[in-house]
């Protein structure tokens, strides 16, 4: 301990000796170590943090596979009381429905996430009541008698200021009375790592607060998440395998609901993110990690440079130290000891870096991430076991070469005896590969920012299909208040003519799909003629009103639209769009063709082919899409579309005239279509942003690394330099002889990088749009940029070199 304290008090008199090196080291590596640490705190709060549960690693999801659909489905209630009964791997079975629900009775209504859970569901968890209780066995018994609800401590706090009086009184969820018997402890809002649930009611009043009451027994209709607990002795992949086998045993007996369908558990905490889109999110985390992975290797190789050449002027130094009996491991030691001590500070300010740029991605996230999400990034102890642990490895990484270098065994080199003057060539040097290795990695880097930049230019001009800079949207449900379709078909009528006398609305109508959100409804669709034991593939499906294809600016390009006349009673008809009608009907004219959806045997008729618009993502490829008519077709779920010349001034105008209609009903997505187009270009954005900032970085750090080798050269040059001026040699001479040989440096790092990038491309070929990986337009680019950077980061000191004063040099030699 005594030697550690000799090693570190003797580290901190040497940085402060020389202040300026030591703040640029411990700044490079507060950049190269906060960018790690701040990835890594997006990778700890999405897949790391535990959930707010008992024995996480004892619970498990189960799901609905389809051989002809990739990714996990839901199931259906009835076949989840198969899976609940006839298992022998889980203690406890439970099923979860996530609803959207309006919460009533204060001063504005409020639309709450919330959760029908079946019985056993707290217990399962081991989640404790933090007032008052969880639900009962009895809770979820006889349908319809047991109108209570647990809410989480985060909406008890938000709506009711934590008042201990509010278990035990009422509220009113989607029309219905319920008694408030329990509150959640602080930090449980469920187990999906997104999004945060308020309440959670009992399944036994699903058909009293949910819109698809009418399906809840349809073996067809899966809507619903299980959760279990594994038995002791019993692993995630035996509890896989006995689900998979009770899939097959349904399949034999419900046939014609489980045709095709199997089942499939896994870990909850890998099924609490986003189970459906769970691989693009590990694929940009992946991403993101190589890339300030490659910007942490940057700093180490060009502190590393620094620490070289700074070495060159510690050899006296050395070299007194080993002639006076100092070991060469302990001298190794203590330069190690100040490496580290570097590091450390570096880790302590990339703390501070990281903290910025997670405010940063935060604001940069995407629309779902609400103030109320799980999701949080923070500092916690696995961030800060992480930078500690990076800074450490970063210490002994570019700490390492230059220890061992001062330790060499030339004795009278180190003390400065007999230096030679070297001329000729400069060969290729520790320095120079080292330079090389920051220029590769800094073009892998600038490349993926150029691609992604491209990427986010060619989604702006994207054609969306519809005219989104003239439109103004708001959502609503009306079974949040309990409407039939009497009542929802007047209200919607109320709306049309409310929304279409504010002044500046040219037109107004209504549809039952969000712009741009994966919330809608998928049907299977077989044309009529198809044979029957083909499986009928899944159709996305919109119930639209009159004016919705003249309102949007979607074009008819045959038959017609739809008409007042196509109503209730009228022969059923649809309008496709042209890929759906190049599917099912390919080189036949759609109009007229038939097909049936759902489970309907009934036929629609095909009267018109819309033009291909964007529905759930603006990247997605062309997709098949159907509409309906709302006057055949009701759906309780509406958006209200609004053309005008001018959505931003009118939005809260048209809110208003909404809300007025029904103050309890809550309006979502109040927004221009414009604002809803740009929310759904997070991904890119978010990846340009920082691809380009951390592109940036390493450009920056690269230059440096090539000055600084560039200009160490021509320090360890500079007596034949003066040589060869005092000789004869022009100015431009020894600046060609210096530029010549910085290129060759550069030419090999950027021929490095070239590779790197075109052997990578395929890690990120999923998130481009428009644009190949290997994109020779991109990469010229980037390598003409680059090269100008480099070039102009070695004519400084090579300039330098040319006003080297000869008189000086030859009378100090």
């Amino acid at each position: 301990m005594e030697t550690l304290k000799q090693d570190l008090s003797y580290a901190f008199r040497t940085l402060f000796r020389k202040p300026g090196f030591a703040l640029s080291a411990v700044l490079s590596l507060a950049l190269g170590i906060g960018a790690n640490t701040m990835i890594f705190t997006v990778v700890n709060a999405a897949f790391l943090a535990p959930l707010p549960v008992r024995e996480q690693d004892r619970l498990v999801a189960v799901f609905t596979n389809d051989v002809t659909y990739p990714g996990h489905l839901p199931v259906s209630y009835p076949n989840f009381e198969e899976f609940r009964d006839h298992n022998e791997v889980v203690s406890n079975l439970v099923a979860v429905q996530f609803l959207s629900m309006n919460l009533s009775g204060g001063e504005v209504p409020e639309r709450v996430f919330g959760q029908m859970v079946s019985g056993g569901y707290f217990d399962l968890l081991g989640v404790r009541a933090a007032l008052g209780r969880t639900f009962l066995p009895e809770d979820d018994g006889a349908p319809g008698k047991s109108p209570v609800l647990v809410m989480s401590h985060g909406l008890w706090q938000r709506r009711y200021g934590s008042d201990p009086k509010l278990v035990g009184s009422k509220i009113r969820l989607n029309g219905q009375e319920f008694t408030v018997i329990g509150v959640t402890p602080r930090g449980f809002s469920g187990t999906d790592r997104i999004t945060a649930s308020d309440v959670w009611v009992p399944m036994s009043m699903y058909t009293q607060v949910s819109r698809f009451r009418d399906s809840f027994q349809d073996r067809s209709f899966r809507m619903f998440d299980m959760v279990g607990r594994l038995k002791p002795g019993v692993s995630v992949s035996q509890a896989d395998a006995a689900f998979r086998t009770l899939g097959k045993r349904l399949e034999q007996s419900y046939p014609d609901a489980n045709k095709g369908l199997g089942a499939t558990a896994m870990p909850l905490s890998e099924a609490s993110l986003d189970i459906a889109n769970r691989h693009l999110y590990v694929r940009g985390s992946l991403f993101l990690t190589i890339v300030v992975g490659l910007l942490l290797l940057i700093t180490c190789a060009n502190l590393a440079s620094l620490l070289l050449a700074r070495a060159e002027t510690r050899r006296r130094e050395m070299g007194i130290r080993l002639a006076i009996g100092a070991g060469r491991g302990r001298l190794i030691r203590q330069l190690l000891t100040e490496s580290l001590v570097l590091s450390l500070l570096g880790g302590a300010a990339a703390l501070f870096v990281s903290y910025l740029g997670s405010k940063a991605i935060w604001r940069l996230r995407p629309p779902f991430l609400t103030d109320n999400t799980p999701l949080v990034l923070s500092l916690d102890g696995r961030v800060l076991a992480f930078t500690l642990l990076v800074s450490l490895l970063t210490g002994v990484l570019f700490g390492l070469a230059p220890a061992l270098r001062s330790a060499r065994t030339d004795l009278a080199a180190m003390l400065g005896v007999n230096a030679p003057v070297r001329g000729g060539r400069r060969k290729l040097g520790v320095l120079d590969a080292l330079a090389a290795v920051q220029v590769g990695l800094a073009l892998v880097s600038l490349v993926g920012a150029g691609l992604f930049l491209r990427s986010l230019g060619n989604v702006h001009r994207i054609d969306v299909g519809f005219k989104a800079d003239e439109l103004a949207v708001l959502s609503f449900d009306v079974t949040t208040l309990g409407y039939d379709e009497a009542r929802g078909r007047q209200l919607y009528r109320r709306v049309l003519e409310r929304a279409s006398a504010v002044p500046g609305v040219d037109a107004a109508t209504l549809g039952s799909h969000r712009p741009l959100s994966r919330v809608g409804v998928l049907l299977p669709v077989r044309a009529e003629g198809q044979d029957l034991t083909e499986r009928a593939a899944s159709v996305r499906a919109d119930t639209v009103g009159l004016g919705y294809f003249e309102t949007l600016g979607i074009p008819i390009l045959k038959g017609r639209g739809f008409e007042p006349f196509d109503r209730e009673g009228s022969s059923r008809v649809a309008i496709v769009n042209e890929t759906m009608a190049g599917h099912y009907w390919p080189g036949q004219d759609a109009v007229g063709k038939r097909f049936q959806f759902g489970e309907s045997e009934d036929f629609v008729q095909v009267v018109g082919v819309a033009r291909d618009s964007k529905y759930v993502d603006v990247g997605e490829p062309p997709q098949s899409y159907f509409y309906l008519p709302l006057e055949q077709n009701y759906a309780p779920t509406m958006t209200l579309w609004v053309r005008t010349a001018h959505p931003d001034n009118l939005v809260e105008p048209v809110r208003r005239e909404v809300q007025a209609l029904a103050p309890d009903l809550p309006l979502t997505d109040v927004q221009t279509a414009m604002d809803r187009l740009n929310g759904s270009l997070w991904a890119p954005r978010l990846g340009a942003s920082l691809l380009t900032g951390f592109g940036a970085l390493a450009l920056a750090l690269a230059s440096i690394g090539i000055y600084g080798v560039t200009a160490y050269a021509v320090t360890q040059r500079r007596r034949e330099i003066g040589i060869r001026l005092a000789l004869g040699s022009q100015r431009g001479e020894i600046l060609g002889m210096v530029i010549r040989q910085a290129l060759v440096m550069i030419g090999l790092g950027m021929a490095l990088g070239v590779a790197m990038a075109l052997s990578g491309g395929k890690l990120v070929s999923s998130m481009l749009f428009g644009v190949s990986p290997t994109d020779l337009t991109t990469l010229a680019l980037v390598c003409a940029f680059f090269a100008a950077v480099a070039f102009v980061a070695s004519f400084l000191p090579a300039n330098r070199a040319t006003r080297t004063d000869v008189l000086k040099v030859l009378r100090t030699d």
